[in-house]
């Protein structure tokens, strides 16, 4: 009896705090939202948003540098539903914010067995006052909404796949199949945190979770072909790109991990920027002497996509 009680004060104590967590953040990201003028990046989001469907389709396929189809058509509905106003065309991307931080806590949860209740929302907590989220939370761009994505992509692969040694269920193959689908037509770099899973099931010797994985991958790998084929401006955008065979220095790696945290224009306090990359290499040393295999995906989940990426 006592033993129930004391489980019951702990998930009232843990739903108190999440609410809390919750309805803070997003009540200080929706704080004076509609202050000041749309930036460049968010007129460009209000460009494309505020054109037809196929014409948004059209266009994008033909222009460089630009992103794929999905957040805009997202953005085109949710300005058809809210109104083309500069609170309206943030609030969408506020709301992926706090949807991000709950996912942090659930991906948590999943890293580490033991890391539950109260103590789960230590990471969101961490997350929630990162600069470069609170930016971005704010901004008219798919950038929270790429970390949401990426933190429901990590959720379902730690649920249904890592831990999995048989056939995992249906619904989380069609569930990361169609995450995955969303991920690649929002940014392209989110190609690169999906690959690390097939590799770590490979490492874990995870064979039908692997297999599973990869039937997962047909139909987003399908329509990430179709769009190349019929996209000359994606085509010309990766013809533009190469790779950067280099070993940044020190003081460059912190620089641009600094623009990552912080965002481009928020000004880098390295003091700070020291206290997350220490936090962020306590969680995972600790993940991974709990459980290796979930510590050595956290650590080439951190490692590879920014390498791949600062190599691009």
């Amino acid at each position: 009896m006592e033993i129930t009680a004391y489980r019951s004060r702990r998930k009232l104590a843990a739903l108190l705090v999440w609410c809390l967590l919750l309805t803070s953040a997003w009540g200080l990201w929706l704080w004076q939202l509609d202050a000041s003028d749309l930036t460049h990046d968010e007129a460009i989001s209000y460009h494309w948003a505020s054109r037809p469907l196929p014409e948004i389709i059209a266009n994008l396929q033909e222009a460089v540098r630009e992103h794929p189809p999905t957040y805009y058509a997202l953005m085109h509905w949710w300005l058809a539903l809210a109104g083309p106003s500069e609170f309206s065309l943030r609030l969408f991307t506020v709301a992926a914010g706090v949807v991000a931080l709950a996912l942090m806590g659930w991906v948590a949860r999943l890293s580490l067995r033991s890391f539950t209740g109260v103590t789960s929302v230590v990471p969101a907590m961490i997350l929630a006052v990162t600069p470069g989220l609170v930016y971005y939370a704010r901004v008219a761009r798919m950038y929270s909404l790429v970390v949401a994505l990426s933190l429901l992509s990590a959720g379902i692969f730690l649920h249904s796949f890592l831990r999995a040694q048989e056939w995992p269920h249906w619904a989380g193959v069609v569930g990361l199949a169609l995450v995955h689908l969303a991920a690649i037509t929002t940014h392209y770099y989110l190609v690169l945190p999906i690959l690390v899973q097939p590799l770590l099931l490979l490492l874990a010797r995870r064979w039908r979770p692997l297999l599973a994985w990869c039937g997962a991958q047909a139909v987003p790998a399908f329509a990430a072909l179709v769009w190349f084929l019929t996209s000359p401006g994606l085509r010309l955008t990766i013809g533009s790109v190469g790779p950067v065979l280099e070993i940044p220095a020190r003081l460059r790696v912190l620089h641009l991990l600094g623009k990552l945290v912080f965002s481009p224009v928020v000004q880098v306090q390295f003091g700070l920027l020291s206290v997350i990359l220490a936090l962020v290499g306590l969680g995972t040393l600790v993940v991974f002497l709990q459980n290796r295999i979930s510590g050595a995906w956290l650590l080439l989940s951190l490692l590879i996509p920014l390498a791949t990426a600062y190599s691009m």
